[in-house]
């Protein structure tokens, strides 16, 4: 998994750079029900979408081009009720969530899919940080209540970039908007 940590990097350290939201923006957190599109560090033409890629069993995300229009591009947030910063992220097309399939207590990173929506799954509930110029994704164990990180990165030649989980908090900023 070297190649998600090189990108994760790159990811940050483009967040750091002065930045110019497409449609708006706010304060510290998102609003509930509010739709969303989720891009990579100042890279805002890639932007998180569901993908199977072919060793998935279930659909997976990835980081594909953002075509106007394109409701599997948008996220609905729902606030998890009784915890701070925490959302269930609802795809707008399907209407399934991002799941990160958090299942494997001795995994370092993996790949998160898309689930039937249940708010009380803890591999459904995001917390959305705000970190320099952006925002941090992430989720807690339920197994072993660690907390993973959503990153990205590229595996060999393949295309689209993928969407992955790490348990090192470098890796990752994605921007909201």
């Amino acid at each position: 998994m070297k190649t998600i940590k090189n990108y994760g990097l790159l990811s940050l350290l483009m967040t750091l750079l002065p930045t110019a939201l497409w449609a708006g923006s706010w304060g510290d957190k998102p609003e509930n029900v509010k739709t969303y599109i989720i891009s990579v560090g100042q890279d805002s033409k890639n932007v998180l979408t569901p993908y199977k890629f072919t060793w998935q069993r279930e659909t997976g995300l990835a980081f594909q081009s953002y075509t106007d229009g394109n409701d599997a591009q948008k996220w609905k947030f729902i606030v998890v009720e009784g915890k701070e910063n925490c959302y269930q992220l609802v795809n707008a097309d399907g209407e399934l969530a991002l799941d990160m399939a958090l299942n494997n207590p001795n995994l370092h990173s993996g790949f998160p899919c898309m689930w039937s929506q249940n708010i009380g799954n803890p591999n459904q509930q995001i917390y959305v940080t705000k970190k320099g110029n952006g925002y941090q994704l992430s989720a807690v164990s339920a197994k072993n209540h660690k907390t993973y990180y959503l990153s990205t990165g590229y595996l060999g030649n393949l295309s689209p970039a993928y969407c992955g989980y790490e348990d090192d908090e470098n890796f990752c900023c994605h921007r909201l908007v």
